[in-house]
């Protein structure tokens, strides 16, 4: 398995706050059952404004670490983008880091207020050859609400990940709980990943979490999830949004039409 989304490079962001910290989240990884990580440090004007340089740096310190430890586990550079008007820009302009160097993004969105913009924003993304994954969808209020919101980023080539701790059985009754249920169960879900900050709490040791989710949606699903279409990210290879395999119920289907039109015109703020 590799991880997309985690905070594993120390001293930077809300992460791991030492590198022996980081190198105890690695281990866990390793006894998990993970291969590699993307180190997804906080791309965010206003909160954690992680250099490129700094998450470079990391990489290099941290994979120097893991060959001294003869730990065999691969580290990848990445950014967790806060989503902005001048998220494009950034990314051509190479300040913002995609996943491992691949045309991935991995995109954060406010958590309360609706992102209004945000379909010219990912047309633009596409248009500049990247390809958008927005993070821990399950966690923002307005998916919470209405889980088809997530309908209109995948049916025009968007990705969805979700994290693996909201979807643990400490987490049930929450909302990113039910929505993350949700989406799972309505094949609107391309990753799982640990968006890990530490050695404890949200860590990278999320190996019951994945048994009881390969009993409720079969070991194949949760392997495509979390080795393919990971590795397929790493690779720079195609991944289908799978539009069509999203089971909809009828009734919430509107005649909005056009890019995010239905979800995101006149009804976006529900």
């Amino acid at each position: 398995m590799i991880d997309l989304h985690c905070h594993l490079v120390p001293l930077v962001d809300d992460g791991a706050q030492s590198i022996e910290e980081s190198m105890a989240m690695i281990r866990a990884y390793r006894a998990t059952g993970y291969t590699g990580a993307v180190c997804t440090s906080h791309y965010h004007p206003d909160r954690y404004l992680v250099t490129r340089e700094q998450v470079e740096e990391g990489v290099i310190l941290l994979q120097e670490a893991c060959e001294k430890e003869r730990i065999d586990f691969s580290l990848y550079a990445g950014h967790e983008i806060y989503a902005t008007a001048h998220t494009p820009a950034h990314l051509r302009e190479k300040k913002a880091l995609s996943l491992a160097n691949s045309r991935y993004v991995l995109l954060e969105l406010p958590f309360d207020v609706t992102p209004t913009a945000l379909p010219t924003m990912l047309f633009q993304l596409q248009l500049d050859g990247f390809i958008p994954i927005i993070g821990h969808l399950e966690r923002y209020r307005y998916v919470q609400k209405h889980i088809d919101w997530a309908d209109a980023i995948i049916k025009n080539g968007g990705l969805i990940q979700l994290n693996l701790w909201s979807l643990a059985e400490e987490a049930a009754g929450s909302g990113a709980y039910k929505a993350g249920h949700a989406l799972l169960k309505t094949n609107r879900v391309h990753f799982l990943s640990t968006d890990a900050h530490g050695s404890s709490g949200r860590s990278p040791a999320v190996g019951p979490i994945l048994k009881a989710l390969q009993k409720l949606y079969g070991e194949e699903r949760i392997a495509v999830l979390t080795k393919t279409n990971p590795q397929k990210v790493i690779k720079n290879e195609f991944i289908s949004s799978d539009y069509e395999e999203v089971k909809r119920e009828p009734e919430k289907e509107t005649k909005r039409t056009g890019l995010f039109g239905r979800l995101f015109g006149r009804g976006g703020k529900r």
